[in-house]
């Protein structure tokens, strides 16, 4: 920048004239509770745990989910359920700690895991942010 630019401050005109340019469109902005933004179809929101037509659940307990998960925020215990099938005793996601990345579902052989579009989760205590096998299984909200 030379001392011609300093002197006639041709940076600050330019960011004037860049606000002048949006100060008479109109804004774009979303009434939230009552206008809902459009959302992406491929948007990673909160997991759930899909189930079978009996209502079992289709995981497995495999801890591939566990192990590729960046965050280490998933917990699983495998147990043997009724016929020897295996199930997961627990199966906990901290949703405080997740990136919501998607990796959990891309790598579940059995398309245990999903991520749905929701994204209202918001709390003030921080103990529901641990979402269990009881949480993973409800349907979402809207």
């Amino acid at each position: 920048m030379g001392k011609l630019d300093k002197f006639l401050l041709t940076d600050l005109f330019k960011g004037l004239m860049l606000t002048l340019k949006y100060a008479f469109k109109k804004p774009i902005t979303y009434q939230y509770p009552e206008v809902r933004r459009p959302i992406e179809p491929r948007y990673r929101g909160r997991h759930r745990l899909t189930l079978h037509d009996d209502g079992s659940v289709r995981c497995v307990a495999c801890g591939l989910c566990a192990a590729i998960c960046p965050s280490q925020c998933i917990t699983i215990e495998p147990m043997e359920g009724p016929g020897g099938k295996r199930m997961p005793q627990v199966y906990e996601i901290e949703i405080g700690r997740c990136v919501f990345c998607g990796f959990c579902a891309e790598v579940c052989p059995f398309d245990a895991v999903v991520l749905t579009q929701e994204f209202e989760m918001a709390t003030t205590d921080k103990s529901t942010l641990l979402f269990d096998q009881q949480t993973l299984r409800e349907k979402p909200r809207g």
